[in-house]
């Protein structure tokens, strides 16, 4: 949408006043009917462009920007709604943070998920479908092929009509065999060929389906007699941190190669003040970032307490269903984006609190269902929280929450009335607002980020 601001014609008195207004405007919306808007904080006042006024419309996203931060949408219906998204294609739909969907009614609903080719759709964290119609319904799946489906956990399908329903199972359908040494096509893939080799070495060039191969449904390990064995967890975890390492990608092969020499219990023990068990275990955390391994159920009170400097990324495997007391708390530099996987259940007092400087989406998975206090409390530059369970987590008060620059609040639409009414939450009404909202209007917050941007094109008009 347009940010659309009155401006009476005329004098520079009147644009400076103009520039002043928008200033203490807490939301800004705009209709195709030519009305505008202006939410103040508690109405939103309606106004036409007649009179003796002008409508200038001032567009501050250009032709590919989609509705979610830093994303990109190319093609009549798409949508591209998560942070750092992609949409491209005709009803493509990016809605997951850092999501890609290419193809025609390509669908990637969840974070870091990657839907390739018409109507494939990639539905929890993690996941990718590549083909026609194919389907990655499970966490960390991956479905290849046309009508391919791969709806258990960590589950692999290739090839066509191929469907895998359990968790950690791999069904290559007509294919007779998958090589894991292929020579990469370019220097991304260098990275996932080291590790690879890294877990793989002295193993045969590929593994022959047939009666030589076994696969451990307690271990998740396929074997071939006479190789080694791949363990579908840790690659499968791997692709999951390197997409959401992004950037940073060329440090996830250092990052991973120490987060395999770290101890687990050093991570979901509780930590003393000062005494930071699960930070110890990383002391590259700071240039490399903190992969913690995948196993971990748990991250116990104050693991990595007071690491104010990092700026790196942090994976949570999607193993751990509990996040302590403080156990992240005072990341203040920190601006990666924040991946809390839908195994999480509970998140304790502090944290996540006090991620001063993080500019991204908050969100909170279905899975969480309750919530401590002042859990994720001074996240000053956050753009929204977006909460998906539908019934309301325990919230322990409203604390968790509090100095968030009265960020919006997401929940799904048919709860926001449970939300607004159930206890603790009935506090912080007046900041939630149905998911479908999202992206139809700015927060303070951006309306502060776009402030340069008008300001410069007055200017302009002006000729200053």
């Amino acid at each position: 949408m347009a940010v659309a601001i009155r401006i009476k014609r005329g004098t520079k008195a009147n644009i400076e006043s103009a520039k002043a207004t928008l200033k203490q405007w807490e939301q800004v919306y705009a209709t195709d009917t030519g009305e505008i808007g202006i939410y103040d904080g508690t109405n939103i006042r309606w106004q036409s462009s007649g009179g003796d006024y002008e409508l200038t419309k001032l567009k501050i996203e250009d032709a590919l920007k989609g509705t979610g931060t830093n994303s990109i949408q190319l093609g009549s219906g798409a949508s591209a709604q998560g942070e750092m998204s992609t949409a491209v294609g005709y009803n493509a739909y990016a809605t997951g943070d850092y999501s890609t969907a290419l193809g025609r009614n390509a669908d990637a609903s969840a974070p870091a998920s990657t839907a390739l080719g018409q109507s494939a759709s990639a539905e929890h964290n993690g996941s990718t479908a590549m083909g026609y119609n194919a389907r990655a319904n499970g966490s960390f799946s991956t479905a290849i092929g046309y009508n391919a489906k791969a709806e258990g956990v960590n589950s692999i399908a290739i090839g066509t009509e191929t469907k895998v329903t359990e968790d950690n199972v791999v069904d290559f359908g007509s294919a007779r065999q998958v090589r894991v040494n292929e020579t990469p096509v370019d220097d991304r893939d260098a990275v996932s060929k080291k590790h690879l080799e890294s877990v793989n070495s002295s193993k045969q060039d590929k593994l022959v389906a047939g009666d030589n191969i076994t696969i451990d449904e307690n271990t998740n390990v396929i074997s071939a007699s006479g190789a080694g064995e791949v363990d579908l967890n840790e690659m499968s975890y791997f692709d999951y941190a390197g997409r959401i390492y992004g950037a940073k990608y060329s440090l996830l092969a250092s990052a991973w190669e120490h987060s395999l020499t770290v101890d687990p219990l050093e991570i979901s023990e509780d930590s003393a003040f000062l005494n930071y068990r699960g930070k110890a275990q990383y002391p590259n955390g700071e240039t490399e970032g903190v992969i913690i391994p995948h196993g971990v159920t748990s991250i116990g009170n104050n693991a990595f307490r007071d690491w104010g400097a990092n700026n790196q990324p942090l994976i949570i495997p999607n193993s751990v269903t509990s996040i302590g007391s403080n156990a992240f708390s005072y990341w203040i530099a920190n601006n990666q984006p924040l991946v809390i996987p839908d195994s999480v259940t509970s998140i304790g007092s502090y944290a996540f609190g006090y991620w001063q400087k993080n500019k991204h989406p908050l969100v909170i998975p279905e899975s969480v269902t309750s919530i401590g206090i002042n859990a994720f409390c001074f996240w000053v530059l956050v753009p929204y929280i977006e909460i998906q369970a539908i019934t309301p987590p325990t919230l322990a008060n409203i604390n968790a929450f509090s100095n968030q620059n009265k960020a919006p609040i997401y929940v799904p639409n048919e709860s926001v009335d449970d939300y607004k009414t159930a206890n603790k939450w009935v506090d912080l009404a007046d900041r939630i607002f149905p998911i479908s909202d999202k992206g139809n209007t700015y927060t303070k917050g951006e309306i502060d980020l776009m402030i340069g941007d008008i300001e410069n094109a007055l200017d302009a008009i002006l000729g200053v």
